[in-house]
């Protein structure tokens, strides 16, 4: 889920009864563990934020696909097989 998807056309923060329809959307119940990265950890904070702040068990990532890229791919997939995926 991009970023943007989660502000109205001024910018401004959508209501949170907006958020949850678009998490609900993509199969995210209220009470999952959320992971959020971006490119370098700033807008990915900035979202954490907002999810901590309406009660979300969210957490960031800082390094994000900076540090991601640089690493072992083969060891620390982007995406787990499905028989693997914890969710």
């Amino acid at each position: 889920m991009h970023y943007r998807e989660l502000l109205d056309a001024e910018g401004r923060l959508r209501p949170e009864s907006q958020w949850l329809a678009l998490l609900q959307e993509r199969g995210i119940p209220r009470d999952a563990a959320i992971l959020a990265y971006c490119t370098g950890g700033v807008r990915s904070a900035w979202l954490t934020a907002v999810l901590v702040d309406m009660g979300f068990d969210a957490k960031n990532y800082p390094g994000s696909m900076w540090e991601w890229s640089a690493g072992d791919r083969d060891r620390d997939p982007l995406v787990l097989p499905a028989k693997q995926n914890p969710g």
